[in-house]
């Protein structure tokens, strides 16, 4: 390609065209070769051609095993960024301590499913090295409060000029903190767990010039108008290497220029360095410096700020695969040029990509999901379930059939330890509990699945795997317990809750169950819109009265001498209303008694009639026509109704059809 270049004159429009059109045909086939393991195949780049032809060369693996005194504690593989392939993880002096540096959010707009994904993935992942592997974690995130993205939006929506004064402290004078104390309560909502240090770009502006101040004395950055840039040729002379994550895209301006305006500036020496420093405009955030007023550029913040939390070299960090290049690469650069070292991460996480329906999320095709409105939709468990069931660093599309997969899922656990609850009930220590070969057979089971599940969890954290795991032994209790009633024999509740409880664990480690250690289910379930309890009294006093009533009610028709029709009758009033409006379903099965514990959540939000009337009820109550007299029909396989324009001023009427009948309105559904 040079050998051409140099032996046929073109003009240099022409030039900067072929190149141009070059380098962008071999990100695509780069990405291709990265993504199926083949990047040494080829090496040939073209970084840039406004001073001349420059050829750059990008290495194959750019990655060295942390070399500890001691061996690994955990049989752990992870897929590293930098290595491109599975490799064990080992912490860089081989202890249980782990440093870990996240990139948090940009604060100029609501926060999307896309950053849901991110997230709560990496949330899953910090639970499982914490929680299954016994791993200490020091986990920092940054907020980018002032930005190229923040800055323009803020002028789109005419805030900038108030916000500038009005502000007393500079890091007031940008409209980000709305949109961090809203991504702060989404993360909340999705159950993920706070960081141990919060860095925000504005809070750390003197520690972010010493940071470029020390990367010009090193002379791998160079001053231009005001503003300070990389040099990523001084960069590689000096024996570095730029772009370890993403080689191929070096010299792509339009990945490059990713959240940096004024990319194109004739101020640098080569179209791929990028600012540190930016000289501020007027009207822009601006902070003192050497080099005059600015602000910083987008990657050196978070070299600057992990650097001071963390150090010269960290364990993990991780953010979306979308962040590869340019931000990470960039930040590798500047934190190897500040401390002159060649390896500053040792392991990168990069998220997989989410699209929808197998589109790009985006305002412009109308397919843009803010995390609150996917929470009006779904709960926080089964968007954490659909997460789960999926590989963490693949792309994921989020479906119609994607959703239901983890619903199904999600209903198979309920199911398994709602029955698991009845047994438990319904079991009395004097019971036989003798083994025989269906319990031993039972328990070897459950030994082969924490076997499997330990593998699959050491297998780069595949947690889909690990629910299928469960999944086989979920459906081996239930053989079992259907077996022993086959045969008129009790289960032995020990073996059965043993299953439960370990299932219940591994669930609570995912993050999808906030169940006690030894409990069994998906716990008090606050993060799915029921309140938790916060003593026995409150637990309790809801029944104690409803019983008070009863007995009152009982009482009282006593003294009457009413007939027996109006005690049954009292009693089938508190099995289909009191103790509905509690949350307890009771049924009658083979002469017994069995209750179960039902949480309700609103289904259908655009419902909110009132007097709403229909043309005919059948014999238990049941709305079977509207008012205009159109018959209304199941619109699922459990018999629920749909009443558009419904919503009972009270759970109990809906409630009590859901408990009692086969059909009911669909507005609320067991949680």
């Amino acid at each position: 390609m040079v050998a051409l270049f140099s032996s046929v004159y073109l003009p240099r429009s022409s030039l900067h065209f072929l190149c141009t059109t070059f380098c962008s045909l071999r990100v695509i086939l780069g990405s291709f070769l990265l993504r199926f393991g083949l990047q040494n195949l080829g090496k040939v780049d073209m970084a840039s051609v406004q001073n001349g032809l420059e050829v750059f060369e990008p290495e194959g693996r750019n990655w060295t095993p942390p070399a500890p005194t001691s061996k690994p504690t955990t049989g752990l593989h992870v897929y590293n960024s930098l290595s491109r392939e599975k490799v064990p993880f080992v912490t860089r002096d081989g202890s249980k301590q782990v440093t870990w540096y996240i990139c948090g959010p940009t604060v100029y707009d609501s926060s999307h499913l896309g950053h849901a994904r991110n997230y709560v993935t990496f949330d899953i992942i910090r639970r499982i090295m914490k929680e299954y592997f016994g791993y200490n974690i020091l986990y920092v995130m940054n907020v980018t409060d002032v930005d190229d993205k923040i800055i323009n939006r803020a002028r789109r929506n005419y805030l900038l000029d108030h916000f500038l004064a009005t502000a007393t402290n500079p890091g007031e004078k940008f409209f980000g903190c709305r949109y961090e104390r809203e991504f702060m309560e989404d993360m909340k909502s999705l159950g993920v767990q706070d960081p141990n240090v919060l860095t925000r770009v504005t809070e750390y502006i003197p520690q972010i010039i010493e940071y470029v101040r020390v990367i010009l004395n090193h002379e791998l950055a160079y001053v231009a108008n005001n503003s300070v840039y990389f040099d990523t040729k001084a960069f590689r002379d000096a024996g570095h290497t730029y772009g370890k994550l993403n080689p191929w895209a070096v010299g792509s301006s339009q990945l490059a220029s990713e959240s940096e305006s004024n990319f194109e500036t004739r101020e640098k020496r080569s179209s791929c360095d990028f600012a540190l420093w930016k000289k501020s405009k007027e009207g822009e955030p601006a902070w003192k410096s050497p080099w005059g007023m600015g602000r910083p550029g987008w990657h050196i913040e978070c070299s600057a700020m992990a650097s001071d939390i963390l150090g010269d070299c960290m364990d993990i960090h991780s953010g979306g695969h979308d962040l590869q290049f340019p931000h990470h690469d960039n930040e590798l650069a500047q934190a190897e040029a500040y401390f002159n070292s060649s390896q500053w991460v040792n392991y990168f996480f990069h998220s997989g990509h989410l699209s929808i329906d197998g589109l790009k999320m985006s305002k412009s095709l109308k397919n843009f999901i803010t995390i609150k409105e996917a929470l009006q939709k779904y709960t926080s468990r089964q968007l954490r379930m659909l997460f789960v069931i999926h590989a963490w660093d693949k792309p994921i599309n989020f479906s119609e059939a994607a959703v239901n997969e983890a619903l199904g899922k999600e209903k198979q656990f309920k199911n398994f330890f709602s029955n698991v609850q009845v047994e438990t009930r319904q079991a009395a220590l004097e019971d036989d509990q003798r083994w025989f070969d269906d319990e031993k057979r039972l328990q070897r089971r459950i030994q082969e699945v924490q076997s499997k599940v330990q593998v699959r969890l050491e297998d780069n954290f595949d947690t889909g795997g690990a629910v299928s795991e469960l999944l086989l032994l979920v459906k081996d209790v239930h053989s079992y317990i259907d077996k022993c009633n086959s045969m008129s024999v009790k289960p032995r509740i020990f073996i059965i809750q043993d299953a439960a409880v370990y299932i219940t664990s591994i669930l609570s480690i995912f993050g999808l169950s906030d169940a006690g250690r030894g409990d069994i289910g998906f716990g008090s379930s606050a993060r799915q819109g029921v309140a938790s309890v916060a003593s026995l009294e409150v637990v309790v006093a809801p029944c104690l009265d409803a019983f008070c009533l009863f007995r009152d009610q009982v009482r009282a028709a006593a003294r009457e001498g009413a007939p027996k029709e109006k005690l049954l009758e009292l009693g089938d009033k508190v099995r289909d209303e009191n103790m509905v409006d509690l949350g307890v379903r009771i049924e009658d099965k083979g002469g017994k008694k069995i209750w179960t514990a039902r949480t309700w959540q609103v289904y259908q939000q655009r419902s909110c009639l009132r007097g709403w009337e229909s043309s005919a009820f059948d014999g238990h109550q049941v709305p079977t026509y509207n008012a205009g007299g159109k018959k209304l029909t199941p619109v699922n396989d459990e018999g629920l109704f749909l009443i558009p324009g419904y919503l009972p001023n009270s759970p109990r009427i809906t409630a009590r059809l859901l408990t009692t009948f086969s059909s009911a309105v669909v507005l609320l559904e067991p949680a």
